[in-house]
Order: structure tokens, then C-alpha cells, then sequence
């Protein structure tokens, strides 16, 4: 199935939602798994309030950054994705790079977060909070890891027509709809995560 029909040299029109009906079945499957992580953080921290106060010992302000990074890298693939729609290839190459460069430099922050807690003595043995922490952040940072080989098969999809096909707009809107999911995953997180159990 096709997202996208060819309605004029360079311009395309909407022919269904944007990306591969498989792509959503496994965006919904797992924000399920998402969501059943994060309920089981509330009801354990609601029921053992005093092993989650360690929550105040992360790094607020490396959570900040990695937010405004995922956030501006959403924001980027989107307009790569309106690029492409309207025929101006190139820039949605920039834009696909530029939003993997960002997530990039997510994955060296939380290695660097990661660093600074684990030296600090903070493990998932610790307590509940960081057995938590560590299994949700580690997963999201898995499905970051797995959003940026997403978006280089979308690159290379772009990257062998002058003008965008079919089937690499299809791809590029479903890299566009995965890397979005990592992103609303991210911002869940921060305010649970970094924010609320603080």
C-alpha cells in the first residue's frame, strides 16, 4: 500500500496516512509495552514513596539538553518530510542528517549520564527507582539507537532519485513516524522520570 500518489512533477498528494500500515502496528505495540513500564514505576513508587527519593540525583540538566535535542530532531525529520513531498530532495537529505546528528548526540549524553551515575555508585541494585530508571531510559535509548539506522535507510532511499519516488517518500514517512514515537517516549519520561518522581 502506498501513502503517496504522484500528482505532478515534484508534488505529491496524500492518498492515506502517511507511512506503512506496518509501521503503525509497531508503533502502537510499543507504546503498549511503554505504557505498561510506566505503570508499573507508578505503582511501585506510590507504594514505596522513600526509594524513589534518589530520583533528585539525576541530571536534570542533561535531561533538559537530550529533550531540546529529540524535540528539535522531531522537528527537523517533519520538515524533511515536507521536503520530500514537495520534490526538494536535497534539502530532506540535510534535514534526515541533520536530525540523526542530533539523536547522535542524545546517545552521547545519556553514555555520559550514564557514566557519571554508575561512577557515583548508582546501579539498578540500588534501589527500586534506579532499577527503573535504568530499565526505561535503557530501552528508550535502544529504540534511539534503532531510530537512527531507521533514519539511514531513509537517507539511502532518498539518496538514488533527483526527484522523490513513491516508495522513498513512503519510507521517509515511516523512519519520520518511528523517530516521532522516540521522541513523545522521551518527553513521557523526562516528566516522569526526571520531573514527577524528583
Amino acid at each position: 500500500m502506498l501513502s503517496i500518489e504522484r500528482a505532478a512533477p515534484g508534488r505529491t498528494r496524500m492518498t492515506h496516512g502517511p507511512g506503512e500500515p506496518g509501521v503503525w502496528l509497531l508503533v502502537g505495540g510499543e507504546l503498549v509495552v511503554f505504557t505498561i513500564l510506566f505503570a508499573a514505576f507508578v505503582t511501585v513508587w506510590s507504594d514505596h514513596p522513600g526509594a524513589f527519593a534518589s530520583a533528585a540525583q539525576t541530571s536534570l540538566v542533561i535531561g533538559t539538553l537530550n529533550t531540546v535535542l529529540l524535540l528539535t530532531s522531531s522537528a527537523i525529520v517533519a520538515t524533511g518530510v515536507h521536503a520530500a513531498r514537495a520534490g526538494r530532495i536535497p534539502a530532506a537529505r540535510r534535514c534526515v542528517r541533520a536530525a540523526a546528528l542530533a539523536g547522535c548526540g542524545f546517545v552521547v549524553l545519556k553514555a555520559v549520564e550514564y557514566g557519571i551515575e554508575w561512577t557515583a555508585g548508582m546501579t539498578p541494585a540500588t534501589s527500586p527507582f534506579w532499577m527503573y530508571y535504568y530499565a526505561i531510559t535503557g530501552l528508550h535509548l535502544a529504540h534511539v539507537l534503532i531510530g537512527l539506522a531507521v533514519l539511514g535507510f531513509a537517507l539511502r532511499a532518498l539518496s538514488d532519485t533527483a526527484l522523490p519516488s513513491a516508495r522513498a517518500l513512503q519510507h521517509l514517512e515511516s523512519s519520520a513516524t518511528y523517530w516521532h514515537m522516540v521522541d513523545v517516549l522521551w518527553i513521557v519520561i523526562f516528566a516522569l522520570v526526571y520531573l514527577a518522581a524528583r
